[in-house]
């Protein structure tokens, strides 16, 4: 019986090692991985720090100002391009073109449209009805 006990605890000892084994090389594995990702993660982060910076140099306001004078035709206001409340269409109204609220020296006043009719609501009909006419049960009315 000593050799079947041996040969048992052998077999239990080679299972029990390759099983270490093979856990090693998976932890392994996840390991080289986290490192991977947080390699990945140390260099998107260090790309995000760059990108805040040329935002920053980007958005300084002295640029910007220098940039719209440069190519855009912007000044004050003309008394030609202000309007009244009168020209501003109603909401769900047509859109109307900007050149022709410029070009009228009347405002016309603004189209009212008519309410969309209310869709009918399905009402669903009772499957089973109650017949009241009877006596109640249990004697009651």
């Amino acid at each position: 019986m000593s050799w079947r006990a041996t040969v048992f605890w052998s077999l239990l000892a080679a299972l029990v090692g390759f099983g270490l084994f093979h856990v090693k090389y998976q932890v392994q594995k996840l390991e080289d991985r986290l490192a991977k990702i947080n390699r990945d993660l140390v260099h998107e982060q260090d790309q995000i720090h760059v990108l805040r910076a040329e935002w920053t140099y980007l958005d300084r306001p002295e640029r910007i100002e220098r940039l719209a004078k440069k190519y855009l035709d912007l000044g004050p206001p003309k008394a030609t391009q202000m309007g009244s409340i009168a020209q501003i269409p109603m909401r769900g109204a047509d859109p109307v073109d900007p050149a022709s609220l410029q070009s009228s020296a009347q405002p016309e006043p603004a189209v009212r449209r008519q309410p969309k009719p209310a869709i009918p609501t399905f009402v669903p009909t009772p499957v089973a009805t109650i017949d009241r006419s009877g006596p109640l049960p249990g004697g009651g009315r």
